[in-house]
Formats: structure tokens, C-alpha cells, sequence
């Protein structure tokens, strides 16, 4: 994901390229939305659903299923590799496990983070003042997270305006 949205930032007018639109229509969370911040202008919908600016990794501890099940869960792993894919199908997730997943989150948030925050020439604090959240397009624009409520056709006709202008 980032590679692919530091290429586009890298093609946007900002850098020197041609001006780059983003247009969000009915969701652009997570990934999406950190793709569409590479563009120059971000505009949307009204009703569009934008933001959860984060990672997360969701993992279910289906240890007491199993044994619950008469099922016993038998994990072959290098001697030496003993933390390789911890937490699978019916083993108990150990703390060690999610204090590890926690640190690839935090580490992917921070990623996030900083290139959003770059991207929309915002502070770091102020993306992560969000919290993950979700937000419609009119409370995007009031965050700076989209430029302005625009329909797919306005948003076309600015680029061609902006290309015609150059």
C-alpha cells in the first residue's frame, strides 16, 4: 500500500507531475483513504464514509472452543522458531503474542500517521487526534481530511479546469 501511494505522490502536481484528483464516493477507510491522501485534492460526497486512519489486526483466541470440543491443537514449528504463527487455531494467545501484535499495529499506525499527516499538511497529532474514527464527507472537509464536497463531474470539471490553466 504505501508503495503504491508514494508513487502517486510522487506523479502529483506537488512533485512536479500532473495534477492528481481523488474522488471518495461511498467509503475510503483504512488503506483507501490513505491512498486517496496522496492526491493533490481529495473531494467527495456528502454521505461518503472516510478515515479509520490506523491498522489494526483482529485475532480470535479459540483455545477454549477447541478444548470445549475435545480438540487439541498440535503446532510443529522449527525448535528455534518457537514464536512463528503464534496464536493459530486453537491455541491460547499468550501475552508475549499480543504484546507482539500490538507493536506491528503501533508501528503500522505510526507509518500511517506520518504519511497522512504529510500528505494533507496536517500535524501527526492531528491525525491521531481522530482516533481511528470514521467520518461522513462534510465532517471530513471540516478536518482537512477531504478539500470540499463536490460531485464526480464538478471534481472532473476542476481537474480539466486545472490542466487547461498549466
Amino acid at each position: 500500500m504505501f508503495a503504491a501511494a508514494e508513487e502517486l505522490a510522487g506523479m502529483a502536481a506537488a512533485e512536479g507531475g500532473k495534477p492528481i484528483y481523488s474522488y471518495l464516493d461511498e467509503r475510503a477507510c483504512s488503506a483507501g483513504y490513505v491512498l486517496a491522501s496522496a492526491a493533490d485534492k481529495v473531494f467527495g460526497r456528502r454521505e461518503v464514509t472516510g478515515g479509520s486512519i490506523a491498522a489494526l489486526i483482529n485475532v480470535i483466541d479459540t483455545s477454549r472452543a477447541f478444548e470445549k470440543a475435545g480438540l487439541e491443537p498440535i503446532v510443529i514449528r522449527a525448535e528455534w522458531a518457537d514464536r512463528k504463527a503464534r496464536g493459530g487455531p486453537g491455541e491460547k494467545i499468550d501475552k508475549e503474542t499480543i504484546a507482539k501484535l500490538t507493536s506491528l499495529v503501533d508501528d503500522a499506525s505510526a507509518q500511517i500517521v506520518e504519511f497522512v499527516a504529510a500528505m494533507r499538511g496536517m500535524t501527526e497529532n492531528a491525525i491521531r487526534d481522530l482516533r481511528g474514527d470514521v467520518f461522513t464527507g462534510t465532517q471530513m472537509v471540516e478536518l482537512g481530511l477531504m478539500d470540499d464536497i463536490k460531485s464526480e463531474r464538478e471534481a472532473w470539471d476542476l481537474l480539466k479546469e486545472e490542466i487547461r490553466s498549466r
